[in-house]
């Protein structure tokens, strides 16, 4: 369809303002100026919302300059007849007369009002009024349209601009249809329509960094609490010094607590690192069994002293040869003690947590096994990313922030290797079979 050069020139003074950088509602508002001066209106109000929208913005002109409304937009606006009318239209609607309270509270007596749609989702809408009755011309309905499908995109843009935080560059956007024909602007809309899944993955990362921000906060300050407590316990100025017995217990919580916090810069640490490739690799002749059976012994008494918990641990081989590979032993170490943490963070009380080494080829693979609550196929796809945690994490409330795996596969990569998990039923409907095996060259 072909418009007027009238329309296209609205249209083209509507795009400019949105290149602006202006701030939401100043845009909004100056948009509904513009509106309102080329219609020769009484007033123009703009709404980017039909009422279920997250949050409401608006922009409104009258021909005192006005940029305040006189009645509030909520609920029972939308429910008018008047809006309802509007909402149920794709084009323009003349409204003469309407008994509406907000249409009262401006004394008006004609609307031509349209919704606005962007990727075929109302959005909004822009209504232009007259205090006297008005007959609305073909052309007022055609000027109305190009408005909707600029105002559909500024819309657009004020919600995603509150949701993801994200700053539109205006001006890049604006210069793809620069010195183009307009025509209803669907070049731009479509500039808009291909960036959609950018920002909303932006959205996605922004919300992410806010659950990280939360999770390392609520990470920290449990063991903060727990050392706090424990040095004002230990404090000297108390009025009764402490039993060597209580001494000790708190030493051990200071120690404990510590070393929490540690291990979360630490991993944070790493995980920097190695995104930069700044971790190094120093293989060397390694013997397995040992390695197992140090870790194992640490583990096993971690996990039987846990009253909550109350785990086994088991290392099964497929032979009694003694099992060797060139790696890095303190990288290996670190992936099977993250692979055992995380067995046991996601264990049933009272299971055995079992250690299969075999030997396939050139090369060894190392199951750990658990049994707990399914790992989801959609769980798998994302559970070795950081700050991703799966929803048993959530669900047992298990302290972490969603490093461990992600570390682990990043280490394994560097290793040389790869690894994979598997969620398999037991005779337990409740009960899955969640193993994590590392496959490392010999």
């Amino acid at each position: 369809m072909s418009h007027s050069v009238e329309s296209n020139q609205l249209a083209y003074e509507l795009i400019s303002l949105m290149r602006t950088g202006s701030t939401t509602r100043s845009m909004l508002s100056r948009m509904a100026r513009i509106i309102g001066q080329n219609f020769q209106a009484d007033f123009c109000l703009l709404v980017a919302s039909t009422g279920i929208r997250p949050k409401i913005q608006k922009g409104f002109w009258d021909r005192k300059e006005s940029t305040e409304l006189p009645f509030e937009i909520n609920r029972q606006f939308f429910l008018s007849s008047a809006i309802a009318d509007i909402l149920t239209k794709t084009e323009p609607l003349a409204i003469v007369d309407s008994d509406a309270s907000w249409l009262e509270a401006l004394s008006a007596r004609s609307l031509l009002g349209i919704t606005t749609y962007f990727q075929n989702n109302a959005n909004g809408i822009i209504m232009v009024g007259y205090l006297q009755p008005h007959q609305s011309t073909t052309q007022e309905c055609e000027w109305l349209q190009v408005a909707s499908e600029v105002g559909a995109i500024a819309f657009y843009m004020a919600q995603l601009e509150t949701v993801t935080k994200v700053n539109f560059d205006r001006e890049s956007a604006f210069n793809l249809v620069k010195g183009n024909s307009f025509e209803s602007s669907q070049l731009f809309k479509k500039w808009y329509d291909l960036t959609h899944q950018q920002l909303e993955q932006q959205r996605q990362l922004n919300q992410i960094k806010d659950e990280i921000i939360t999770a390392i906060s609520d990470r920290a300050r449990n063991p903060l609490s727990s050392m706090k407590m424990a040095m004002e316990m230990l404090s000297t100025e108390r009025s009764r010094p402490l039993p060597p017995e209580s001494q000790a217990r708190y030493w051990d919580i200071l120690k404990q607590e510590w070393q929490r916090l540690n291990d979360l810069i630490n991993n944070i640490v790493t995980l920097k690192r190695l995104e930069t490739h700044e971790v190094s690799y120093n293989p060397e002749q390694i013997a397995l069994k040992p390695l197992l059976d140090e870790l194992t012994q640490s583990f096993e008494q971690q996990w039987q002293s846990d009253k909550r918990k109350q785990l086994a641990i088991a290392i099964q081989t497929e032979s009694d040869s003694p099992l060797t590979l060139r790696s890095d032993i303190q990288h290996l170490t670190s992936i099977l003690s993250e692979l055992l943490t995380n067995a046991g963070n996601f264990s049933k009380p009272g299971t055995t947590v079992s250690i299969d080494v075999t030997q396939q080829k050139e090369q060894v693979a190392i199951a750990v096994t658990n049994l707990g609550l399914a790992i989801s196929p959609q769980e798998q796809t994302y559970i070795f990313e950081s700050f991703r945690r799966g929803e048993g994490a959530i669900e047992q409330s298990v302290p972490g922030v969603g490093l461990g795996l992600s570390l682990v596969k990043k280490l394994v990569e560097l290793l040389n290797g790869k690894i994979e998990v598997a969620s398999t039923p037991t005779e337990d409907p409740k009960i899955y079979k969640n193993s994590f095996t590392l496959i490392l060259p010999i």
